[in-house]
């Protein structure tokens, strides 16, 4: 086993570890997005304009108490 080997091996370690401690999502995936409402399957929103959106309207009801 060389340097590049040996580098390779701790990338690919490295890259597990991070996707074993990533922070994941605590919503469901329900078949619909959540920013739009449309369909759609195995995701939460169609795309970050969606995402942000729902972001958005979350913010708003956390300022409103609601």
């Amino acid at each position: 086993m060389d340097d590049a080997d040996r580098a390779d091996a701790e990338v690919e370690r490295l890259t597990q570890q991070a996707l074993a401690n990533r922070k994941r999502s605590s919503m469901p995936i329900c078949g619909r997005c959540y920013g739009c409402g449309e369909p759609i399957a195995g995701r939460l929103f169609h795309d970050a304009d969606c995402r942000d959106e729902y972001q958005r309207r979350q913010d708003s009801r956390a300022r409103n108490g609601r």
